[in-house]
């Protein structure tokens, strides 16, 4: 006896996850930094959210939708933990803000410590948009 596995069509799946995101006001507000994909079930979570509670809703709430797999959230990140993880590589003296994986480094460098550095120490920061990382030094 064969058994056979029903799978739903990755359109269904995405359209589940673009209504759950639409229903929960705070990733309502991130949607526009959020990216996802389903390849037979297996979807992928990929950009921002402005709190680690959003991240947590939508990776605990994706599973349980119908058709879906596995979920791959390796790449999916909240600004209040990147805002941490970012704050380890800086010096003393300054100061961080994240707004949907932009960096905005702030305060006074020490003496001896290169903006440069600084830079490539944040940009190298998973989460952190390369491209999108700012000084306003005193």
């Amino acid at each position: 006896m064969e058994t056979t596995v029903k799978t739903r069509p990755d359109e269904d799946i995405l359209e589940d996850i673009r209504e759950f995101i639409r229903g929960y006001d705070p990733l309502k507000r991130d949607r526009g930094h959020l990216q996802y994909t389903s390849d037979k079930g297996h979807v992928v979570l990929i950009g921002h959210t402005r709190t680690t509670k959003s991240r947590r809703v939508l990776v605990d709430n994706v599973p349980d939708i119908p058709g879906v797999v596995s979920v791959d959230s390796a790449h999916l990140y909240d600004d209040e933990s990147l805002r941490f993880e970012v704050g380890r590589v800086l010096p003393r003296g300054t100061f961080v803000r994240v707004n949907y994986g932009t960096v905005v480094i702030t305060g006074t460098l020490p003496k001896g410590v290169e903006e440069k550095a600084v830079i490539e120490a944040v940009k190298a920061v998973p989460g952190v948009r390369a491209d999108k990382v700012v000084t306003e030094f005193i």
